[in-house]
């Protein structure tokens, strides 16, 4: 539960105006005290051994409603079954990439997606405490590939925001490009039969005198 409120403790205390709306509405929000309750109360079922903040949404999502509200109890449960249960060390990612991390990436983000953007977002966070190294940014980039593109744009927007400096550092291959603009342009084409990405393509293939397949290389150097 403490993960749970380090990420969102906004929801320890509510604002008057939330709880009065709730209120209006007939709902119940949490307060300090309910978390604690909450908490006593999965303590208790852990010592009578039934941990069910794991593999139990459904009753989870119950059992929490009576302390926090049925809203705030839905996040709760989704949180320990998505994020705490599935959850990626980045550090691992980051520093230690290899083609079996990459492939179960792959397998977690296809069969469940809502794991790939609260993973980017927790990458980022350590992705801009780091001085990255040559190794560190080719395994950003095997991290990326394994992404929708929904995470692969979250990444970015919040990179590019909070640390543009080094987005732009890193960003200096024709693959790197390639998979910023794939997962940020449209892929609808239009009436002239271009889509924004294919535009892109063809604009930045001309400029920097490269060949279609030379977007998916690492080892070529795009001058800023």
């Amino acid at each position: 539960m403490l993960e749970f409120l380090r990420k969102y403790p906004e929801f320890i205390v509510l604002p008057t105006k939330t709880i009065e709306e709730l209120s209006i509405q007939g709902k119940k929000g949490p307060s300090p005290r309910d978390w604690t309750h909450l908490g006593e109360c999965l303590q208790q079922f852990r010592k009578e051994g039934d941990d069910i903040v794991v593999n139990n949404r459904n009753y989870l999502t119950e059992i929490a409603s009576a302390y926090i509200g049925f809203s705030y109890a839905m996040k709760f449960a989704e949180f320990c079954e998505v994020e705490r249960k599935h959850e990626i060390d980045v550090k691992q990612v980051l520093n230690s990439m290899n083609e079996g991390l990459a492939k179960r990436l792959r397998e977690e983000f296809k069969s469940n997606p809502k794991l790939s953007v609260p993973t980017a977002h927790s990458l980022l966070d350590l992705v801009k405490k780091t001085d990255l190294s040559e190794k560190q940014e080719k395994n950003l980039l095997t991290f990326l590939e394994c992404c929708p593109n929904e995470a692969i744009a979250a990444f970015i927007k919040g990179w590019q925001k909070e640390g543009k400096t080094q987005f732009l550092k890193w960003r200096c291959t024709p693959k790197r490009y390639k998979i910023y603009n794939a997962a940020m342009l449209n892929r609808e084409r239009k009436a002239d039969g271009k889509s924004a990405y294919e535009n892109w393509v063809a604009t930045f293939t001309k400029i920097n005198n490269l060949t279609e397949a030379d977007l998916d290389r690492d080892d070529i150097t795009i001058a800023a």
